[in-house]
């Protein structure tokens, strides 16, 4: 069946050509291809595994990997037992493989609202995305298995092929360049882009076709033109012509509203060298050689991208006036950006593939890496583009792992993306090592230490919209299930002692019944529970309901045009900048004060402040009260009365 050559495998009957002589073959091995290929028969499946065959054996797999790809359609159309397989690095992968084949609509409609609203959906994703922890391998098997069913030899264009290509685009192809592993995400991106838009296709594909003979020949100019020039300051390089994928053309043009023509990078080439210095020579040789185009530089090398892409991108017009992108990367950088995390696989033994501690620590990110995609329009004829990124903030841990967080987010986002224990157990955070509030906005580039304690827990005003302590709704639905946890009657009290501390806080004159009541609650408990899990907005509410009772009425003494001193009084735990911090709070909201007393017997010790402020109604103080509510290490912030003669 299979022969080896200088210790290598020649293919099996079926695997195409291009399947390398690299893979090692053992006789249990050999006896495995010879029934799979006739269960491949069997199934009508042969040219499937074949192509599926053909794309993994231009990565570097191993050959468990091979094998199980060659395998896995076989053991789908249930001409192969999986058991006879065994427990083999082959047959665990073959396993999870099937096992995830429930996962093929995860993300055809909407990723989001199917994993939140449905829990075998969230069950699939959670399992897919595990499994690619534990086994990198998976993940890529299941790609190409994806890559496979939208082949121009196997697309038929039914309903489920076309849910099939949205699928690869929204959420395979993403996923490939989150992974870094453009080799698959551009033949991803292209394979379902023309599935789903087959006229927009060929019509920048017979673009690409009218132009490649005269590209050709201008790519090969520039690349013996760079090679001389780089050769006469004596820098040795590898010169590459690249070619952009076709959807990331058709992208470009929807973004920038751009003809095909305007497109800067599909003319480009690769400078491939020893070292990062190199890098760097090479870029002014480039520079000083063409004129560079404005904003048109990126150094991914200083700043790599989150999934550890490397290389300085520029632009330049070349000879002629052709607008030329240039990539410069030394060869591990090249490894990287074309394979991935795929480039990061070492092999112990002939069946024994893993990753080492570092990138499976940055691979752990893309866990909750689905909570960030956009929801996909179910109308398959009209392919959305909804993988272009979107703002993103980008932090460290002190050991130097990056986190990738929505743009907003803040420390307890932050303590909730590391792991669930740490933000419910948190306590502070240290910003480039300087204690912050848990609802500091990060920025990226900071490094972030989260501070927990054993005895701590979620405090329930985390949950206040206003005071504005998470940006991610992870972090939110995780908080409220915290909460949920308790019965009833304990949420049940906490929200009526909530109630109660607003109507404190603004110095109003009614109960939290009354507050219920007011607000239309058939029961005052559904008011307090609700207000208990973070649903509603308390003091939105209350200030609502202070202004339709005559009660509160003597708080306000000015006319429609006049204002009103209010008393308002805030305690802390002193701290250096205490007092700026407040009296800037204060002017963003354009209020002014009018008077400010504090008295702090020393720093670490409870500081209070009385500070009148003049207002036009009950709306403004209370937000000057929950923008003091804000600041680190404020304790409590409430309206004292008015006070017209401060």
């Amino acid at each position: 069946m299979t022969e080896l050559v200088n210790g290598y495998a020649k293919r099996p009957p079926g695997l195409l050509d291009k399947a390398a002589l690299r893979f090692r073959i053992t006789d249990p091995d050999r006896m495995l291809l010879q029934r799979v290929e006739e269960a491949l028969e069997a199934a009508g499946q042969l040219e499937r595994a074949t192509l599926l065959t053909d794309q993994l054996s231009q990565l570097p797999v191993d050959t468990p990997t091979l094998i199980a790809g060659y395998a896995f359609f076989a053991v789908l159309a249930g001409e192969l037992d999986i058991d006879d397989i065994g427990n083999s690095d082959t047959g665990k992968l073959l396993r999870t493989l099937v096992r995830l084949s429930s996962t093929d609509s995860a993300a055809t409609y909407s990723v989001l609202l199917q994993v939140r609203r449905n829990t075998r959906q969230a069950d699939n994703v959670r399992r897919m995305l595990v499994a690619m922890i534990d086994d990198p391998r998976v993940v890529v098997l299941k790609m190409v298995e994806r890559l496979v069913q939208l082949h121009p030899l196997i697309f038929n264009g039914s309903a489920t092929s076309l849910r099939t290509a949205h699928e690869v685009l929204h959420f395979f192809a993403p996923l490939a360049n989150r992974l870094g592993i453009w080799q698959l995400k551009w033949v991803l991106e292209d394979y379902a882009f023309r599935c789903l838009q087959p006229d927009a296709y060929h019509e920048i594909a017979s673009r690409f076709t009218e132009r490649r003979s005269a590209r050709e020949e201008l790519v090969g100019k520039l690349q013996a033109d760079l090679e001389w020039r780089l050769d006469e300051v004596g820098i040795s390089a590898e010169i590459l012509g690249r070619a952009k994928n076709i959807y990331g053309v058709y992208r470009k043009m929807r973004e920038k509203n751009i003809d095909f023509d305007d497109v800067h990078d599909v003319l480009a080439i690769r400078v491939i060298v020893d070292s990062v210095p190199k890098c760097y020579q090479v870029l002014g040789v480039v520079h000083t050689s063409w004129p560079h185009i404005a904003n048109e530089f990126d150094d991914y090398i200083a700043n790599p991208k989150s999934n550890g892409y490397r290389s300085l991108h520029t632009a330049v017009y070349g000879p002629q006036g052709h607008v030329l992108e240039v990539q410069i990367r030394t060869r591990e950088m090249h490894l990287d950006s074309e394979l991935g995390v795929c480039s990061h696989w070492s092999y112990k033994g002939e069946n024994d593939a893993t990753l080492d501690d570092a990138n499976i620590d940055w691979m752990r990110e893309v866990l909750n890496w689905h909570e960030g995609l956009n929801v996909i329009d179910d109308d398959a004829s009209n392919a959305e583009d909804i993988s272009r990124s979107e703002g993103r903030t980008y932090v460290s841990t002190p050991q130097r792992h990056v986190i990738d967080l929505e743009a907003g987010s803040t420390a307890l986002d932050f303590a909730f993306k590391v792991h669930t224990d740490i933000g419910l157990h948190c306590v502070g955070a240290l910003v480039d090592g300087v204690e912050v509030a848990l609802n500091t906005v990060l920025q990226s580039g900071q490094t972030v230490e989260i501070i927990t304690s054993d005895r701590a827990k979620p405090q329930r005003e985390w949950l206040d919209r206003d005071l504005k302590y998470y940006k991610s709704s992870k972090t939110r639905d995780l908080l409220r299930a915290f909460f949920q946890d308790f019965d009833r009657t304990y949420n049940v009290n906490a929200g009526r002692d909530w109630v109660q501390q607003e109507i404190d806080r603004l110095n109003l004159k009614l109960t939290p019944e009354e507050a219920a009541s007011a607000l239309d609650f058939d029961l005052p408990d559904d008011l307090f529970i609700e207000v208990a899990l973070g649903s509603m907005k308390a003091r939105q509410m209350l200030v609502e309901i202070a202004q339709l009772h005559a009660e509160v009425s003597d708080l306000l003494q000015a006319t429609d045009v006049a204002k009103s001193t209010m008393h308002i009084r805030l305690k802390a735990l002193d701290r250096k900048n205490l007092i700026r911090d407040i009296t800037r709070e204060i002017a963003a909201l354009n209020v002014n004060v009018v008077n400010f007393q504090l008295g702090a017997p020393k720093l670490e010790q409870e500081a209070v402040a009385d500070i009148w402020v003049e207002v036009t109604d009950l709306q403004e103080v209370s937000l000057v009260i929950v923008s003091l509510r804000r600041l680190h290490r404020v304790t409590d912030v409430r309206l004292v009365s008015s006070d017209s003669t401060a």
